[in-house]
């Protein structure tokens, strides 16, 4: 019996590409604020964001 090392995909893809946007609003109260992210670019291994 033999086997053959089958893959899938680019073997060695290029790195993640990402950048990420961050706006910050003060509350009217100036107690607190809100926070927004937008992240862009382009996974090419992984699939998931982890912190």
């Amino acid at each position: 019996m033999q086997f053959k090392i089958v893959r899938r995909g680019d073997p060695q893809p290029e790195p993640n590409n990402l950048s990420i946007s961050r706006e910050l609003w003060l509350d009217f109260d100036g107690t607190g604020y809100t926070v927004q992210d937008q992240i862009n670019g382009q996974i090419t291994h992984g699939w998931r964001l982890d912190r």
